[in-house]
């Protein structure tokens, strides 16, 4: 364990100090470390839903949708982009979604927005921030 954690810390740039803990699986909301401890993930993805893991109809729509396509850039459609786009904004009872990956694409796109006028970076900040609360 100590040599895969020095080996990340190496050549990791972190914003944060890790556990020092490494977890090798995970199943519902159940994580092991590399010495086979059981553990409950109350952490999960600080920025993403806690599904937990292994779930098994994520893993069936990752498995049917891996099978057919992985990622393709956003200068083309993808065949179910805007079913999901649709989905989440009557979910969040929005008129538009901008999926985004990385938090400095959350800062750099009102950025992009702006130059082009489209929209204001105060209202976009607010609405971004609020919906990922």
């Amino acid at each position: 364990m100590n040599s895969i954690i020095e080996l990340t810390d190496y050549y990791s740039s972190n914003n944060y100090a890790p556990l020092k803990l490494v977890i090798s699986k995970g199943k519902g909301v159940k994580v092991w470390d590399t010495d086979g401890k059981q553990y409950i993930d109350c952490i999960s993805g600080f920025s993403v839903a806690n599904q937990g893991h292994c779930h098994p109809t994520i893993v069936k729509a990752m498995t049917e949708q891996a099978s057919k396509l992985s990622i393709i850039s956003r200068v083309l459609y993808s065949d179910n982009l805007g079913k999901w786009e649709e989905k989440i904004c009557h979910l969040a009872k929005k008129d538009k979604v901008l999926p985004l990956t990385l938090v400095l694409k959350l800062l750099k796109q009102p950025l992009k927005l702006l130059e082009n006028g489209a929209l204001k970076l105060k209202a976009l900040l607010t609405d971004k921030l609020k919906s990922s609360l």
